[in-house]
């Protein structure tokens, strides 16, 4: 097991911009934002040249293992492998793209909890994009996650923590985001289902498993109505 000194959040504010804004966002995006448009002519030879190495970790169309710290994802169609995937000194990478979604994965370690990254992540995307408001927070969940929107794109973020990776004594942390056009939402997180980090699904809260769903609560509301009127009418 490799052993390395934990990040403070202060580099991992940038970190968290770099991976969820500044490779996500093509100038388009941000302008859905509401940012300008001006794009820096190397974020836009980024944009036109993918990123290649020998191990990015990517092992074929559907799946991918982190070169510095062992965590495993899965996917399938219609997600597909964007180029910028890498694995360097600022985290391990994976972008997957669908149906005008990008999808981000960057592993890092770092010191604090889950719930820490995730409000740096967020003061720091609010910091170079104050349009973007927070309209879920859920900070305090067992998988911290929240959902920013602008004026037509939203980001989903969660933070999720890696059980069992390749360094000892320290925290890797999983900074998961979802960049979409905000009317699509639901299909976005339709397809990501499909996504799994270490066998789990992203977005999901596996707490919660055990909770009765919307549609049960339902049924059992208009079951204790339908007996209360055939008590009554008897």
């Amino acid at each position: 097991m490799r052993r390395r000194s934990s990040l403070p959040l202060g580099p991992l504010r940038l970190l968290a911009a770099l991976a969820t804004l500044l490779l996500a966002f093509a100038p388009a995006a941000s302008l859905a934002f509401g940012a300008p448009a001006a794009a820096s002519p190397a974020a836009a030879a980024a944009a036109s040249q993918p990123f290649q190495q020998e191990n990015d970790g990517v092992i074929d169309d559907t799946s991918y293992e982190s070169p510095e710290y062992g965590y495993t994802v899965t996917w399938e169609s219609p997600w597909e492998v964007g180029g910028d995937t890498v694995s360097g000194p600022d985290g391990d990478v994976l972008a997957l793209t669908a149906d005008g979604a990008q999808l981000r994965l960057t592993g890092n370690v770092a010191e604090g909890e889950p719930a820490d990254l995730l409000e740096s992540t967020i003061a720091s995307l609010q910091e170079a994009l104050p349009q973007l408001e927070v309209v879920t927070d859920e900070r305090d969940a067992a998988i911290p996650s929240a959902v920013l929107e602008g004026r037509t794109n939203s980001i989903l973020l969660e933070v999720r923590t890696v059980a069992d990776s390749n360094v000892a004594d320290s925290n890797v942390f999983v900074l998961v985001s979802l960049q979409v056009p905000t009317d699509a939402i639901d299909d976005a997180l339709t397809n990501a289902e499909s996504v799994l980090v270490d066998g789990e699904p992203i977005f999901t809260d596996p707490s919660e498993g055990g909770e009765a769903t919307p549609e049960a609560d339902t049924d059992t509301d208009t079951e204790t109505a339908t007996e209360t009127e055939t008590d009554s009418s008897t």
